[in-house]
Parts: C-alpha cells; structure tokens; sequence
C-alpha cells in the first residue's frame, strides 16, 4: 500500500491552457467511453462517458506526464515509469459516470503497463454537480476546480461518481513502465 493513495496540485494550470485543451476537441466524433464485457455488450453500470484521444506528444500529454513524474518522486512511489501512452479527453455529461475501478491493465505489446494516472480537470466545478473523483477507502477528496492535476498510482481503486447536471470534463493520461514484479 501506498502511503499517499495521490499527489494534487489545486488549480495549477491556467484558465487559458484549460481553454485551449477544450477548443481542440470535436465531441461530435466523440466515442463511447464505456467498458465492454467479454460478449461485446457495453456495460453502463460500469461507465457511462464520452471520449476523445489526444496524442502522447500533445501539451496536454506533456503536462500530465510532468506532474506523473514529479507525483512519482514526491509521494516516494519510486515507480519504474517510461512515457506517456495516449491522452484520453472525457465528457460526462448527466448520468454519466465511472464506477470503482483500478487502471493497471496486463501488460500490452510492447511489454509495457500502466504505472500512473494522472487526471486534469478542464472545466470548473460549478458548471456540473456531481462527478467528484473519488478513491476507494479514502474520504479526504482531492480538489475539485479547474486546473487541477490529481496524480495516483494505477493500481489504486478510485471512480467519478454520477454528474447529476452540467457537464464534466477532463484528461487522463496514464504513464506506463515494464511490468510489476
């Protein structure tokens, strides 16, 4: 176990980068986030999202795997991580949400596995209710508002309750390593 679950930042980017991340996505060609079972059904107990995905050399990707890196060293983790895999842009809209779930997966191809997640919230949290990122047998909440960076080990349960009204969105960027031992 990990003796700090995260690592967050409150608000440290500014509005205009937020801005900017969001101008650069088209949701109309939005995909559906949610988790499909092994017959191909998609599972909305699970999740229920909105995704688009923004390449590993993009800012957004730059910043999240800055701060992964910092997080990293900082809470003491000491996690062998390598680079960024892709960017995963996220719009919860009313209903939409992501129950309890870790983000480590087995490792992929290239014998590479998720080590950190990171998590920037792109817009303000008073233009939604609901949708607090949470983590499992914590009840200290990381910060809510816009331009905050939460970064936690991948191995680590957490989910975003339900977004009751308003839209919710945000970036998660994942930093892989070689496998865990």
């Amino acid at each position: 176990m990990f003796k700090d679950v995260y690592w967050a930042w409150d608000g440290v980017l500014d509005q205009s980068f937020c801005d900017y991340a969001l101008s650069r996505l088209d949701w109309e060609k939005a995909i559906d986030g949610r988790i499909r079972e092994g017959d191909g059904l998609l599972n909305e107990e699970l999740r229920v999202t909105k995704v688009l995905w923004e390449e590993f050399t993009s800012p957004i990707a730059a910043v999240a795997f800055h701060f992964s890196h910092m997080a990293n060293r900082l809470a003491g983790w000491n996690l062998d991580i390598s680079f960024p895999q892709r960017v995963q842009m996220a719009k919860y809209e009313a209903g939409g949400h992501y129950n309890w779930h870790p983000d480590v997966q087995t490792p992929d191809e290239n014998n590479l596995q998720r080590k950190v997640s990171c998590s920037i919230l792109l817009n303000d949290a008073s233009e939604y209710e609901g949708g607090d990122l949470e983590f499992k047998e914590l009840e200290k909440k990381p910060p809510k508002s816009r331009g905050s960076i939460i970064v936690f080990p991948s191995t680590v349960l957490h989910r975003v309750t339900p977004v009751t009204s308003g839209v919710r969105y945000s970036a998660v960027c994942w930093t892989v390593g070689p496998p865990f031992k």
